[in-house]
Order: structure tokens, then C-alpha cells, then sequence
């Protein structure tokens, strides 16, 4: 539940490792329990083999990422991912048990949908008015530029669309989450039809109100390939149910649903959230996915070792730009496929792993019976309860709302401020619409809910469901969506204790001490990876606060800067930063314009970059180099010759690096064709803008196409650059 309450799409950049920290110490909780009772009650097979499978090596290709800090950083995600996914498996003892879980993560879904619609009808309306007042000063407050890619892109998100994304930083993202959970209140709704024991009306129409806030609200994200994924899963569970329900009545559902949805939509449309587009530009969406994976079917191919070992954890958008087609929408972080993220990430046996884990949940899930007796070893899921224990599971679960504000995962008594949200929202009243939301959801589902128990086909179909979304959304690198993935695969498997798989073994002291010794390896290389990136980022800000303006102290940042580099040898962040300190250095009073400042803001761009790592970093070139052009118009006529050659040929150092590591981007090789024609390199100055005019020409997107002014100057400049080459003029540093 805590972990769908703070965004996961920046978990690169550690932003979950304290969740995953507390999940560690549950598991360990749960181990130190085992120990002194002397039994520990677990479930494994098959398909457990296969997800820890996975996880494993995801883990393990963290080690040969190019980019290691965040390939650590999403490795931790990932392991985080599998103990919530084993406790899932493990902790619930009974039927009941399980049937609440699944309640629990409805509710949440319910409480993070409140909030998405609360966004729709106050929150964004109330920031876009807010920017067009004055959106230097957004823009300002944010730390983004007022011009250039990254406004446009904010006023893409701001201005341009409607959908919401709640806690998510996108509402594709938000979709994923709430995919699962719709399905399995939807097949509640149905098992309990199936009984046809008489209950009366009023359970139905209380889950009803849930489940109409979900659907809202996934409307609302636009999100195709999960419209997809909830209709197939709904028309599975609704023909699983002939035969058990009576025809008369799965008719009445099914034309009364239709009529709902119809109604949604509809209101929708009128009210200006929905629009044809969503229908029209399916096959232009799809046409998008088809030229990532392309582009991602190219990493597999032509990159070494990245067919069978993968690129590591977070290391998919750098190789990405070198093999995306240049006539690619934009540039991902992930291929937007389950099945290539996978196989990108982690390599060929992992995807395999990933296949076997679905296929033998999914087999489970819908299979036959086959647990024809039970060892004295092997227990099976109890239909029936103590109550108390179930109550314990909904207060704890409810505990999550106090949770995540006492992890500071979501701090409700300071202002949000970020550009993953592109709104400055109160995180308090975001944190009250949550819990209340989550208290109310609950109690209105579970009088419908307590009644029956939950068959495993309707947690598989949440799996099918959460499947077909990310066959074209992506997203299983995002801890909150894959968390629901996982959670519902380990739901399905519990739910058929007539078969080996929801079978609770018990094991002794001696296994289970040595799984105990697992886990403190665990836990010792967590705090191994994590500890020195936390000190690292803790320096960071501490040197952030001495550079406040207009009381900035350059020696205090300088020195904050340095303990970070010492802290993790893995973050780039701080080279990045001493970069900028020494640039504003050089800007200040206080240099007094010193020659001696600014090589000093060269060579730190140069440590940020010595690395192999850092090396292929595209947008540390790209920023290497504008670093240095603002340097020599800082200079102006100050500038001796010298210092114009070193400057020159550092921006073109970069920016030549950079259009190996971006060669379809018309911009970058525009900037290296001036940039040579500078150093008087003019057949490369041809070249370049000749093949920057050539992707602009071929590029649909508008905004990836040159300015206007840009291409009408290349135009012109080429047969001038030709002349004065037939003419060979040699080189002038002050031209």
C-alpha cells in the first residue's frame, strides 16, 4: 500500500530505497519469528523459482551496467519487489487471509483513483491558471529552463493533456496500477452472483461506488493498451461464469455494465476529458511502440553481450538514442514492452524466466485440481478464519496511510515541489483525500467482499489484465505498477491449495536459519550499495543550501561537493554540480573575473565525463559543451586567442561525442556543424549540417525538427563553407 503513495517512474534516482529497506526488515521480522517459534511456513514451486528466478538476475546485471549507480539503485527496486512478493506468498495462512490482501490493495487503488480525479476537477486546473500568470516563475520554483526542450515538455504535460496521474508520474503509469484491482472487484462482483445466495441489493450498490470511482478514473488516463488489458480480462471472467450464473442474469450484467461504461464515456466526451483522439490515434500509438521496439530489437542485435546479459537496470535510454530510428516519436527510458524491457534489462534468461513465471502462474490459476493428498509437511489454505487476525490485516493495512508519511516517503507538512509532478500541490491535502479515501473504499467493499472468497481465476485474470497493458504501456521496471503484477501472481497462487503451489510447507530450524543468513547477506549488500549514495546525495544537498542566491558560500559548497565524489565513486550528480558551482563562481563578484577561474569549470566537466561510464553519457556531452560556448560568450572581446581555440575545441570535442551517442537528432549535428566551421573544419561542417538538414527533412515531429532560423542558416552556409574550402583559408581563432 505505501509504495503506491509516492511516484516510482524516478526510482533510478533511489527515491524508493527506503521502501525497500522496510520491506527488508519485515522479511526479517518474519525470519526472527520463525527462528524462536522453530517452524517457518512457507510456499514455493515452480513458478516461485522462476520469479526469484528473474529477480536474481536482474540483481546480478547491475554489475556489468555502463551507468552503475542507478542500475543499483532500480537492482534494490527490484529485490525490494521480490520479498514483498515471497511475504505476499507466505504470510496469509487461510483463505480469508488472502481475501482481505486482495481487499486491502482494491482500497488503495480506490484512495489513489479519488486522488486522480480530485486532480482532473482542482489541482491541475488550479496550476494552469497558475503558470499562465506567470510561468517564469513556475518555471523557476520547478529548475527548469525557461526555454528549450524541457518548458516544452512541461507545457506538453501542463497545458496539453488532461489525464490524470495521481502519485504517478505518468498517467500510463497510474493506469498499470489500477488495472489489477478494477479486475478483481469486478470478479468479486461475480463470484458472488455465482452463490446465489441472497444478500440484497444494498452490498452491490456499496461496491459499486469503488468500483465506478476506478473505472473513472481509468477512463480518464487514456490509456489504450489497459482499456485493452480490463476488457479481455472482464469477457474471460464473464465466460468463466456460464454455466454459474444463470443466463438471464449474466445478460443483465453484462448489458447493464455496457450502458455504464457507454454513460462514462459519454459524460466524459461532453465534459471535454475525453475526445476522438483516443480512438484515431490507435494505430498512430501503435506505430510509436512498433518504432521502439525496433530500436530496442537493434540494442539486442548490434550492442555486445546485451542479447544474453542485458544492459543492467536503468541503461536502456543511452543505447536507445544510438539504435532508435531517426524517424522515432521520442526518447525512452524503457521499450515500452514487458518482454523487452526484460530481455534489455537483464538479458535472454531472464526474459525466459519471465515467460515461465506467467505461463506457470497462469496455469495454476485456470488449471485442474491436482493436490490428490497433503503431507504431513504440506498445509492447505483454511477457508475459515480467526476473525481477529483478519481485522489485524485491514487496521495494519490502514496503518500504510501513517506509514508512508512516517517514512518521509510523502511528507504531508511541506509544499510539493518537483518536476515529476508538474503542479506545486499540498502534499498534506493530497495525504487526507488518500487516507480518507482508503477508510471509506474499504468499508464499502467489504460487506460484498466478506461473503465470499476469492477464486484464483479472478486474481489470474488480474495478471492477464496487468499483462496485456504492459505489452505496449511498459512499466514493469516501476516498482508501484510491477508491484500489482507480482502481488496478484502471488494472490492466484495461493488461492488453489488443491494444488502443489498453494500448498504451506513448513520447515525447520536448520533451513530456516540458513534462508536467516540469506537475508543478512541481503541486508549487509544493501547497506554495502545504498549507504555511501545516501552520504553521496546528503552532501549534495547540504551543498545545494550553500548555494542559495544571494548567499552563496563557494567554499562551504566546494567542500560539500568533494565529500560527495568521496562518497560514492558510482554518482555522477556531484561532478555535475561542482561543474555548476565553479561556472557561477566564475559569474560572481567574487572571482573578480579571475583567467584562473574558468579552465578550473572545463576541468571538472571533464572529471564528470572521465569514466567509461560517464563517457557515453549523452546529456553530460551535450551539457559539456554548452558549458563551454557560455563560457567564451561570457569572455567576449576579453577573450585571447588561445582561450578561444581551448573552448572551441572543447565544445566540439563534445559535441562530436555527443552526435555519436544521439546520431539521430537533427539539433546536435546542426550545433557540431558550426561549432566546426569555428575551427575553420569546414568539409566536416559540410557534412554535418548536410546530415542535420537530412534527418530534419526526414523527422515527422515537429518538435524534433531545427528551428527555423537554424535551418534557413545552414542552408546558406554550406556553399559559402564549400568556397572558402576550394579557397583552403587557414584557420583564424578570433573569426
Amino acid at each position: 500500500m505505501v509504495r503506491a503513495f509516492w511516484p516510482s517512474e524516478d526510482a533510478a534516482e533511489g527515491s524508493g530505497l527506503t521502501w525497500v529497506f522496510a520491506v527488508l526488515l519485515v522479511a526479517g521480522l518474519g525470519l526472527v519469528s520463525a527462528l524462536i517459534g522453530g517452524t517457518l511456513r512457507l510456499r514455493f514451486g515452480w513458478a516461485d523459482a522462476a520469479v526469484l528466478g528473474l529477480f536474481a538476475l536482474v540483481g546480478l546485471s547491475a554489475g556489468h551496467a555502463a551507468d552503475r549507480r542507478p542500475a543499483l539503485n532500480l537492482a534494490w527496486e527490484w529485490g525490494g519487489l521480490a520479498v514483498a512478493y515471497m511475504l505476499a506468498r507466505s504470510l496469509p495462512r487461510t483463505k480469508r487471509e488472502t481475501n482481505t490482501l486482495a481487499a486491502i490493495l482494491v482500497a488503495t487503488a480506490t484512495a489513489i483513483a479519488v486522488y486522480g480525479l480530485f486532480q482532473i476537477a482542482y489541482e491541475l486546473p488550479t496550476v494552469r491558471d497558475r503558470y499562465r500568470a506567470n510561468p517564469e516563475l513556475v518555471l523557476r520554483e520547478l529548475g527548469l529552463e525557461s526555454t528549450g526542450p524541457s518548458r516544452r515538455m512541461y507545457e506538453d504535460r501542463l497545458l496539453g493533456s488532461n489525464e490524470p496521474f495521481a502519485t504517478f508520474g505518468l498517467a500510463n503509469s497510474l493506469a498499470g496500477f489500477l488495472l489489477g484491482p478494477t479486475v478483481l472487484l469486478a470478479a468479486v462482483c461475480l463470484e458472488r452472483l455465482r452463490k446465489r445466495a441472497p444478500i440484497g441489493l444494498i452490498p452491490y450498490v456499496l461496491a459499486a461506488v469503488p468500483g465506478l470511482i476506478l473505472l473513472a478514473c481509468l477512463i480518464a488516463t487514456k490509456s489504450r493498451s489497459a482499456y485493452l488489458g480490463l476488457g479481455l480480462a472482464l469477457a474471460l471472467l464473464a465466460f468463466r461464469s456460464i454455466g454459474a450464473i444463470s443466463g438471464r442474469t449474466l445478460r443483465w450484467v453484462t448489458l447493464s455494465s455496457l450502458i455504464l461504461i457507454g454513460a462514462m464515456v459519454a459524460v466524459g466526451y461532453a465534459a471535454g476529458q475525453l475526445d476522438l483522439l483516443v480512438l484515431t490515434q490507435s494505430s498512430t500509438s501503435l506505430k510509436y511502440r512498433y518504432e521502439y521496439w525496433q530500436g530496442a530489437w537493434r540494442i539486442l542485435k548490434f550492442v555486445p553481450g546485451a542479447f544474453w546479459q542485458g544492459l543492467g537496470p536503468g541503461n536502456f535510454a543511452g543505447p536507445y538514442l544510438i539504435y532508435k530510428l531517426p524517424e522515432a516519436s521520442e526518447e525512452i527510458s524503457d521499450p515500452h514492452n514487458l518482454f523487452l524491457e526484460v530481455w534489455t534489462t537483464a538479458g535472454i534468461f531472464a526474459l525466459t524466466s519471465l515467460v515461465a513465471a506467467l505461463a506457470l502462474t497462469l496455469r495454476a490459476s485456470f488449471g485442474k485440481a491436482t493436490a490428490s493428498h497433503v503431507s504431513a509437511e504440506e498445509v492447505p489454505m483454511r477457508a475459515n478464519a480467526d476473525s481477529s487476525r483478519v481485522g489485524w490485516l485491514l487496521a495494519w493495512g490502514a496503518s500504510g496511510w501513517m506509514l508512508a508519511a512516517t517514512l518521509n516517503l510523502i511528507n504531508p507538512f511541506s509544499p510539493l515541489l518537483g518536476p515529476l509532478n508538474p503542479f506545486q500541490g499540498d502534499l498534506f491535502l493530497r495525504w487526507i483525500i488518500l487516507g480518507i479515501g482508503w477508510v471509506v473504499a474499504i468499508a464499502l467493499i467489504w460487506p460484498l467482499w466478506n461473503s465470499v472468497n476469492l477464486p484464483a481465476e479472478s486474481a489470474g485474470a488480474a495478471v492477464i489484465a496487468v499483462v496485456v497493458n504492459l505489452l505496449a504501456a511498459g512499466g514493469i521496471g516501476m516498482p508501484a505498477v510491477s508491484l500489482m503484477l507480482w502481488l496478484s501472481m502471488a494472490l492466484a497462487l495461493n488461492l488453489r491449495d488443491d494444488r502443489a503451489e498453494g500448498l504451506e510447507r513448513r520447515l525447520g530450524r536448520t533451513p530456516t536459519f540458513l534462508i536467516a543468513a540469506a537475508w543478512a547477506a541481503l541486508l549487509g549488500s544493501f547497506v554495502g550499495t545504498t549507504v555511501p549514495y545516501w552520504k553521496s546525495e546528503s552532501a549534495i544537498v547540504e551543498a545545494d543550501r550553500q548555494m542559495i542566491p544571494g548567499r552563496m558560500n563557494f567554499e562551504r559548497a566546494r567542500g560539500a561537493y568533494s565529500r560527495a565524489i568521496k562518497a560514492d565513486r558510482f554518482n555522477v550528480h556531484p561532478w555535475i554540480g561542482l561543474a555548476d558551482l565553479e561556472y557561477q563562481f566564475w559569474l560572481s563578484p567574487e572571482s573578480k573575473r579571475d583567467p584562473r577561474v574558468w579552465p578550473r569549470v572545463l576541468m571538472a566537466m571533464d572529471n564528470a565525463v572521465g569514466s567509461p561510464r560517464n563517457a557515453a553519457n549523452y546529456g553530460l556531452q551535450r551539457r559539456r559543451a554548452m558549458i563551454a560556448r557560455a563560457i567564451e560568450a561570457s569572455l567576449g572581446d576579453a577573450a585571447r586567442p588561445g582561450d578561444l581555440i581551448l573552448l572551441r575545441t572543447h565544445a566540439e570535442r563534445a559535441l562530436r561525442l555527443a552526435s555519436k551517442l544521439n546520431p539521430t537528432s537533427p539539433l546536435i549535428h546542426a550545433e557540431l556543424a558550426e561549432s566546426s566551421a569555428a575551427m575553420n573544419f569546414l568539409s566536416v561542417a559540410q557534412a554535418e549540417a548536410k546530415e542535420a538538414l537530412r534527418l530534419d527533412a526526414l523527422t515527422p515531429h515537429l518538435d524534433k525538427k531545427l528551428p527555423d532560423e537554424l535551418r534557413t542558416r545552414l542552408q546558406a552556409e554550406i556553399p559559402e563553407w564549400a568556397e572558402k574550402a576550394k579557397q583552403g583559408e587557414s584557420f583564424n581563432p578570433a573569426s
